[in-house]
């Protein structure tokens, strides 16, 4: 039952992150992007191959 549960919020969360009218991008503590959103994507220019696994300080060097 408890994998079933966790099945569900992941899918939720999914939604969510991925439907959300709102550029959303997930960093790890050491600043790697896990995540980002076609918001984000779209409004960055980038895509998913360009940013997932990259550092963001190094994506945007202007914002340190």
């Amino acid at each position: 039952m408890a994998t079933v549960r966790t099945r569900a919020a992941t899918t939720l969360t999914d939604i969510l992150f991925d439907k959300s009218g709102v550029g959303l991008c997930l960093v790890a503590p050491d600043g790697t992007v896990v995540r980002a959103n076609a918001e984000w994507l779209r409004s960055t220019g980038f895509t998913d191959e360009q940013v997932i696994g990259e550092n963001i300080i190094e994506l945007f060097p202007s914002t340190r």
